[in-house]
């Protein structure tokens, strides 16, 4: 498929009956696409205070500096400081009262399609691509749909905070304060497709799936998490089997869950042993 700006970039998509679960799209970026990621991957790395890795105009060097920003800046932080960065793009070259103007003199109907429409067109670089349709939301309110076919961000990165933090939620607040036109992104974790509800107030963040959602299958930090969580168990349920018991807890009881197999263990009077020469130095 042709995408982006003037149709120069192409994605060719793994075919459903020879592609497997793991297989990914293949991008070609144009030198258009390359010049809107090297932007990025620098705004990224600036707020992540590290240099880009890599050759900065690649989509891979953007997920780094993605996830090094991920890994650097606590939730509520990123998402201000993307959203900061989105105004910052977006205000670029606009007289300050041109949004204010925007909001008080278009239509609403008209400007959730304009909105849709950037979204859509100027945005595809980062989605890859997309199409529009305008249907009846809730109470028979129309609505303008951007479907993103298979987000590229998502794909790649693996990581649905990266999604969350870094695109969902800046975008969302973004969207209403600068636009004064209401969003809501609804990522599908399953088959990385995105569905954006232009004219839709997003749900409450208390109830919002995509906000609770564990990590992707094979994503590298909620499998150290996950592992974290397993020792942290195994640790409560020793020490409280030790205090039923009246015992101290076996050390080798949470370090089982984070080395792996359980060593072999040595009979009582040897470890004692081996306690009393620790002790004496």
């Amino acid at each position: 498929m042709s995408y982006s700006f003037l149709g120069q970039s192409t994605v060719r998509y793994p075919a459903a009956v020879h592609g497997t679960p793991e297989a990914k799209a293949t991008y070609v970026d144009s030198p258009a696409d390359k010049l809107a990621i090297e932007m990025n991957v620098r705004m990224l790395s600036e707020l992540a205070r590290v240099k880009p890795r890599g050759d900065p105009t690649s989509y891979d060097a953007l997920v780094e500096a993605a996830l090094m920003l991920r890994d650097a800046t606590p939730p509520e932080k990123l998402r201000s400081d993307i959203g900061n960065l989105m105004r910052k793009q977006i205000t670029s070259g606009m007289p300050p009262f041109a949004l204010g103007a925007m909001q008080a003199l278009v239509p609403s109907e008209i400007l959730r399609e304009m909105n849709a429409t950037v979204a859509s067109e100027a945005a595809e670089w980062m989605f890859g691509p997309t199409t529009r349709e305008t249907l009846a939301g809730q109470g028979g309110k129309r609505v303008t749909v951007v479907n993103v076919k298979k987000c590229r961000y998502l794909e790649a990165s693996g990581c649905a905070s990266v999604c969350v933090n870094q695109c969902k939620l800046p975008a969302q607040d973004v969207m209403r304060s600068e636009f004064g036109t209401p969003v809501y992104m609804q990522p599908n974790f399953n088959d990385c497709s995105c569905r954006m509800f232009f004219g839709q107030e997003p749900l409450p963040e208390s109830i919002d799936p995509a906000i609770k959602a564990s990590c992707l299958e094979g994503c590298a930090r909620g499998d150290a998490m996950a592992a974290m969580s397993a020792a942290a168990e195994a640790e409560a349920a020793a020490s409280e089997a030790a205090a039923r018991a009246g015992t101290f807890p076996d050390p080798q009881a949470w370090v089982d869950g984070v080395v792996g197999p359980r060593a072999k263990k040595k009979n009582p009077p040897e470890r004692a042993n081996e306690t009393c020469d620790l002790l004496r130095g």
